[in-house]
């Protein structure tokens, strides 16, 4: 092979080894560096995930609204007569009680077993107990309202509280006492004896003889 053959020869591959090089060069430019995370990213949790989790939002149902509005925010009523309503959803039984315009007075909210809710004040139902609702809700608590009671033959308690300006209706937080645990006792069971227990049901009353507006 001549010398100018040769030549020839080492000029083209150092020119494709150069070529090779510069497209190696431009792909590393292109390609995003992956960035390692954080253990404690990984594991984090958005807020609303931290917050919530499987908790799900109380219906917002006052007395005063009318039965249109609670069938737009419910749903179809699962039973009706001219005074009452009820619906069941996916987390809660509730139940309304109305006037003959159909504006609710009075409404009842039951979180299933298993679920929880949480409502405007901040009462998680399904896991707040009474000692953590009182904690919570301090002087907004009605003085002396703790209340015992067998409804229907079920052993309950309740905190009421009072009656804010502007609206017409009281508000109850209420933790009932399994009935196998009420038997053991032998004795009537004490406000006391339910302190450590869950709130599973919320409920508003109208408590002003004013009507609602139409």
């Amino acid at each position: 092979m001549s010398f100018r053959t040769r030549t020839k020869w080492l000029a083209a591959i150092f020119f494709i080894a150069l070529i090779v090089l510069l497209f190696w060069k431009f792909k590393v430019l292109k390609t995003p560096k992956s960035v390692p995370i954080p253990v404690s990213a990984k594991n984090a949790q958005t807020p609303s995930d931290h917050n919530l989790g499987a908790v799900s939002r109380v219906p917002l149902l006052v007395p005063g609204d009318t039965c249109a509005k609670a069938d737009k925010t419910l749903g179809k009523p699962m039973e009706e007569d001219k005074y009452s309503r009820s619906w069941k959803s996916q987390d809660f039984f509730i139940t309304a009680s109305i006037d003959s315009d159909c504006h609710l007075t009075g409404v009842g909210i039951t979180v299933l077993e298993g679920h929880k809710g949480l409502t405007v004040d901040g009462v998680t139902l399904g896991s707040s107990t009474l000692a953590d609702a009182e904690k919570m809700l301090g002087k907004r608590l009605t003085e002396g309202s703790e209340s015992v009671e067998a409804g229907e033959g079920h052993w309950a308690a309740s905190l009421e509280l009072n009656v804010a300006a502007g609206m017409p209706y009281s508000a109850a937080y209420r933790a009932y006492m399994a009935d196998d645990k009420a038997e053991a006792m032998n004795r009537y069971p004490i406000f006391s004896d339910f302190r450590d227990l869950p709130i599973t049901q919320y409920s508003l009353k109208m408590v002003s003889s004013q009507a609602p507006a139409k």
